[in-house]
């Protein structure tokens, strides 16, 4: 489901620049990014933390959680408030998508490992689908993050016969 939900928004943020052109690249990939952010980063975790709290427990059958452990709390908080800075995203431009960006990032690049380091856990070997999976429904958003991210920076024009100081 993360993965479809991955390639939904980045398919929808397609749709969005081919449909309403941003006029330049750097607008385009931060287009992207608030997709990312927003979308995958952003209400759907806030779903996620929502329905973690009404259950009681995570939504992944292969996470195991003693009944009542408030890690279960303490996961959909974590979620709830990192996903309105994923919402946020949408309002908030500029400068301020650095913030959920490094957020993200650092998150989405820990649960990859975590995901890997739980197999070994549970005695199961990580086989090349295994570590793909799970980069392809975790790792991936952190690369595609910093890559729009870095994409989206507007830097202003260097003036035509004016040479570099460093």
């Amino acid at each position: 489901m993360w993965f479809a939900l991955l390639v939904l928004s980045l398919l929808a943020a397609s749709i969005h620049v081919r449909v309403r052109p941003t006029g330049s690249k750097a607008a385009s990939a931060e287009l992207v990014l608030v997709y990312l952010l927003a979308g995958y980063c952003g209400f759907a975790q806030i779903i996620r933390a929502f329905a973690i709290l009404v259950k009681g427990a995570p939504l992944m059958a292969h996470v195991q959680f003693t009944p009542g452990d408030p890690a279960v709390m303490w996961l959909a908080f974590f979620s709830l408030g990192c996903g309105a800075i994923g919402a946020l995203s949408i309002w908030k431009r500029g400068d301020f998508l650095l913030a959920p960006v490094v957020v993200w990032a650092i998150f989405w690049t820990g649960t990859t490992f975590a995901h890997l380091r739980m197999d070994e856990w549970h005695g199961i070997t990580n086989s090349w689908v295994g570590v793909a999976w799970a980069f392809a429904t975790h790792g991936l958003i952190a690369v595609l993050l910093v890559a729009f991210y870095s994409l989206s920076i507007r830097r202003p024009p260097v003036a035509s016969g004016q040479a570099s100081a460093a």
